[in-house]
């Protein structure tokens, strides 16, 4: 019988260095012989002695050999760092390149490259569009993701926004306040089909929140201003995305 569990626990900082391959696929043909329907794209160390984070398509589960269990859940250092989180960023961040910009609101010309899914009323992407205002040497495609379980008239914004012919200026609007206490008139069939594409792009990369970024090929989830202030420092060129 299939043992599964939630587990947080706190554990030393995450080992990069490799285990002899030979370990790696023990560890791969002990688990497709208890598992044999789970897909297997990659397998790290884990900094708990015999257990091993396997990559199953977009998932991350852990898996222990000597008793054939699947472990579910979540693992943190004692500095509170979410390392099934980072591992989950990566898998995001791999897709990247799937993307296509050209379904997106774009401003700027700049060298750093910057794709954002942001709310119109999502207060944190209110934050990001304030914060974007500061920054120079910006290519920004903008990804409109309303989440009107928490936001109710967002998507009615984010389609005026699309139905208009200058997007940046009906972005610049709707995030400036400008229709947090009226209602946008002139939605058009154009825009809705075009959010729902955004949305669909959205929904592939696997973001479900707002506001979601990848700066420089880096995926940065929230509004984490010091993170995207590294990766613009480190220059589109420092990351490689790996697919």
């Amino acid at each position: 019988m299939i043992k599964k569990f939630l587990f947080a626990v706190s554990v030393i900082a995450f080992s990069s260095s490799a285990i002899a391959s030979d370990n790696f696929a023990s560890v791969r043909e002990s688990l497709q012989k208890a598992f044999p329907k789970a897909p297997v794209n990659g397998i790290r160390q884990t900094p708990i002695d015999g257990l091993y984070e396997i990559q199953s398509g977009d998932n991350i589960f852990y898996y222990c050999p000597k008793s054939e269990n699947i472990v579910l859940g979540e693992i943190y250092t004692k500095e509170g760092k979410n390392l099934t989180a980072e591992a989950r960023n990566v898998i995001i961040e791999k897709k990247v390149g799937s993307i296509d910009t050209s379904k997106a609101i774009k401003i700027g010309s700049g060298k750093n490259i910057v794709i954002e899914f942001t709310d119109p009323d999502c207060p944190f992407c209110r934050k990001s569009f304030e914060f974007w205002k500061t920054k120079k040497d910006i290519t920004h495609y903008i990804f409109l993701n309303p989440v009107p379980s928490l936001h109710p008239k967002a998507t009615e914004k984010a389609e005026w926004i699309l139905s208009q012919k200058d997007k940046v200026a009906a972005f610049n609007d709707v995030f400036s306040g400008k229709f947090d206490k009226t209602s946008p008139q002139g939605i058009t069939e154009e825009g809705k089909n075009l959010l729902k594409e955004q949305l669909q792009i959205a929904a592939k990369v696997q973001i479900n929140g707002t506001p979601m970024f990848f700066v420089n090929n880096k995926f940065i989830p929230g509004a984490n201003f010091s993170a995207i202030d590294q990766a613009l420092s480190a220059g589109p060129g420092a990351r490689k995305v790996t697919k």
